[in-house]
């Protein structure tokens, strides 16, 4: 298992996006590569689909519990978090959750990270399924 440092977390998260480019519409933390990315549009579109299927298969769900709207060096995002339903294959900390100026946000699962939050919102009914 990784060893997470908050400032390292928080400085890796930073550059992630003070390096911005157009068109990225989300960040998250990958953790099979352990590194900070973001997706475009059409890649995000293609992982929506892929996380909308495997939500209809049971696999994967979204709980609007966990939807945050946190601070990242005072600029304001707009999270949710996927969760795999069977709870023992959900990492048990995304450190993505540790770079948030206004304190941890310690949840299983995978924190996915707007700078929009039409486009949060958007995403999560599309996901689970709602108008």
């Amino acid at each position: 298992m990784p060893t997470y440092n908050r400032k390292n977390e928080i400085s890796k998260f930073r550059e992630l996006v003070k390096g911005h480019q157009k068109g990225e519409v989300v960040y998250y933390h990958h953790y099979a590569s352990q590194q900070y990315t973001a997706c475009k549009k059409g890649e995000w579109n293609e992982e929506m689909r892929r996380f909308r299927k495997e939500r209809k298969e049971g696999i994967k769900n979204i709980d609007p519990i966990n939807h945050r709207n946190p601070t990242i060096k005072g600029k304001q995002f707009y999270t949710f978090v996927l969760q795999n339903t069977d709870m023992d294959t959900n990492p048990t900390f995304d450190p993505l959750g540790m770079a948030f100026d206004d304190g941890f946000f310690v949840v299983s699962g995978f924190i996915y990270s707007f700078r929009n939050e039409a486009n949060r919102d958007a995403s999560y009914k599309y996901i689970m399924g709602l108008k």
